[in-house]
């Protein structure tokens, strides 16, 4: 008897409460009827985007019924399609904002608002999350519950789970007067604001079109690396960007057209002000640019600060290819002595510039505007000719505070073809300084799966310290350290190598095993600096 009791009187809450027999709703109801004389409420809106609400009789989280829909899977899909933009901006190439204007069906119960903290916190992950519209939102000032009650907005998408309903939410509902004699489904005016930059991108390109989403930052430009089935769009793709994402100003396009000599690209303006000149932030530092004439990857900031982060004021570090100083500017700001060169003049503009902008101390840097080669054979042979010259000690030079040398060589596409300038780049120093650490290059370079498929079995790591052997030789495989930076297209990598020039490369005297020749290598020049670049590599480089 008890059992059939505490049955029955389950039974009657669960119908009381979450499901009772769902009842033919009624839209504008009339005042006198009795299932609404409850309410008094004559189509409250939201003075904002509520455009129409019907009441349903009785608390029924069957939101599928409530929306008159069956539950299945087209029934899904229709509700989740009413939350993109319209079918009609397909193949949009004319930005036309009116044309995102839709309708969209929500359900909503009403709370009362000393309760409202309370039931949210139930009902958090079934809220509608929309931009432009908060899950709480204002009866109309005609209804006359205004003062004590707000409505909340559930999302239709999550219908599977608002039918699902754990139980202590459940008892919740029924314990803080939701208000639960009726489910109203309210209509939301959708505009052009309440779509981000990919949805909109989503619903205007082809669906055979590559994604087009990906764009990076730098400063207040955003570029692109279009391809060409997305050309015919890429001024609404401009405008579009510049209205979603704040701070972009300017929107450019980079072409596979390069500056052979200081490695930039040619760019067309898409969208925004024709002004390139920006400042870039990164781990701390900012770093000023003309960004139409000097070399940029926002995406390299981690390998800067790894690079940088323990160096102190017993280092050297000599910055070959410095562009406008991701490297040299933290590398002196943590007192390292720095010798910093890049062949673009701009580039070496924005160096000087950047030190300053820093607050670095100038006393630590030294800039050069020469080309690699030039560089390593002068700046760099001058001052390690000093440094392992035994017996040498200058206010310049103080060998016993030397605690490591570094050669940075971030040049992908080109920076291996300059390792030789280093055999025998010492020869004329007699009495050479063991006591003094070797310096430790470390060379970037791109690699991919076909060259390495090609005599190493696919293997890009060991391809690389093989074309690393090739340029400089004494080294041997094991002598070398290989580290993956980063992707830069489908099986194709950045990468940074690393090993010690050693004192028989440094004075060109042979290995014991005679693995290379001085004179080969001397006369056995690699291409120009100028030469032409892989373009497809550089393209995804940026």
């Amino acid at each position: 008897m008890i059992r059939r009791a505490f049955f029955k009187l389950r039974h009657r809450l669960y119908r009381a409460v979450i499901v009772p027999k769902f009842k033919q709703h009624r839209t504008c109801p009339s005042e006198d009827h009795d299932v609404f004389k409850h309410t008094k409420r004559k189509n409250r809106q939201n003075t904002a985007n509520v455009t129409h609400i019907t009441i349903f009789g009785s608390f029924d989280l069957n939101v599928f019924k409530v929306l008159g829909l069956t539950p299945s899977i087209n029934a899904m899909d229709s509700v989740k399609q009413q939350f993109k933009p319209p079918a009609c901006v397909k193949g949009m190439t004319t930005l036309d904002r009116s044309k995102f204007d839709d309708t969209v069906k929500v359900p909503a119960i009403t709370v009362p608002v000393k309760n409202l903290q309370k039931v949210t916190k139930q009902l958090k992950k079934y809220g509608l999350k929309l931009k432009g519209f908060s899950p709480v939102i204002e009866l109309e000032k005609s209804d006359p519950d205004f003062n004590g009650h707000k409505r909340y907005l559930l999302d239709p998408r999550k219908m599977e789970l608002l039918n699902q309903l754990p139980v202590e939410i459940k008892n919740v509902l029924a314990n803080e007067n939701t208000r639960s004699n009726d489910i109203e489904i309210v209509d939301l005016k959708m505009s052009y604001s309440n779509w981000n930059f990919q949805e909109v991108m989503q619903a205007i390109m082809p669906d055979d079109c590559d994604n087009v989403t990906g764009f990076s930052e730098v400063g207040h430009i955003a570029h692109f690396n279009l391809r060409d089935q997305a050309l015919p769009y890429k001024h609404i793709i401009g405008e579009v960007l510049l209205d979603k994402v704040p701070g972009v100003k300017t929107v450019v396009n980079k072409l596979n057209t390069i500056d052979n000599t200081f490695r930039t690209f040619q760019m067309e303006l898409m969208a925004g002000e024709d002004n390139f000149v920006t400042q870039a932030k990164e781990n701390g530092f900012t770093f000023e640019l003309d960004f139409s004439k000097v070399y940029w990857n926002s995406r390299l900031g981690t390998e800067h600060h790894r690079m940088t982060k323990n160096l102190t004021y017993s280092d050297i570090v000599f910055d070959v290819f410095a562009g406008i100083g991701p490297f040299s500017v933290p590398a002196t700001k943590r007192r390292a002595t720095v010798y910093a060169n890049d062949l673009n003049p701009y580039s070496y503009e924005s160096l000087v510039k950047n030190i300053k902008l820093n607050n670095c101390d100038s006393s630590l840097i030294t800039c050069s505007n020469l080309d690699g080669r030039e560089f390593i054979e002068t700046v760099v042979k001058d001052r390690l000719t000093a440094i392992y010259s035994e017996g040498t000690e200058t206010e310049e030079v103080n060998v016993a505070n030397i605690s490591g040398i570094a050669v940075l060589m971030n040049l992908p596409a080109l920076a291996y073809t300059f390792l030789d300038a280093f055999n025998g780049l010492l020869s004329g120093v007699e009495n050479f300084n063991d006591k003094v650490p070797l310096p430790i290059a470390h060379c970037y370079c791109f690699t991919n799966l076909a060259d390495a498929s090609e005599k190493w079995s696919g293997d890009m790591n060991v391809e690389l310290k093989h074309r690393v052997i090739d340029v400089i030789g004494g080294l041997k495989e094991e002598d070398i350290t290989s580290r993956f930076v980063r992707d830069v297209a489908p099986q194709k990598w950045m990468m940074c190598v690393s090993f010690k020039l050693t004192r028989e490369i440094l004075c060109g005297t042979s290995t014991d095993d005679g693995s290379y020749d001085l004179q080969t290598y001397m006369t056995d020049e690699p291409p120009a600096k100028c030469q032409k670049l892989d373009v497809e590599a550089d393209v995804n480089a940026v």
